[in-house]
């Protein structure tokens, strides 16, 4: 019986992977609210999103909603991911990183 914890002698599995990015993550944004503002970590990390989105978006294409449809979802997008998260970020640059993790750990997912 071996102790390799993991099937088809992979060299680690997805938890794992989420465990180093999670830490990863953790520790990457405690150096970066050290240096750049809540606001324009908030503008980077939506551009670099936006990209994404429209990159799957071209490549799976668009849905046929009504106007009003696409009107609601622009802005809910805007205020969701622009406001909100602005705030979120501003929240953790107040607490610090390691209270904030502490806090969001009691939220659901």
């Amino acid at each position: 019986m071996s102790y390799y914890p993991y099937e088809h002698n992979t060299w680690c599995s997805a938890g794992d992977l989420g465990g180093f990015f999670i830490g990863f993550g953790s520790v990457f944004s405690k150096i970066l609210m050290k240096t750049i503002t809540p606001f324009a970590i908030n503008i980077i990390r939506l551009i670099i999103g936006g990209v994404f989105y429209f990159v799957a978006l071209l490549y799976l294409g668009f849905p046929s909603f009504s106007r009003e449809v696409w009107a609601i979802l622009i802005l809910s997008g805007i205020l969701g991911f622009t406001v909100a998260d602005w705030m979120f970020l501003e929240g953790i640059n107040y607490l610090g990183v390691s209270r904030a993790s502490l806090l969001l750990t009691s939220s659901p997912p």
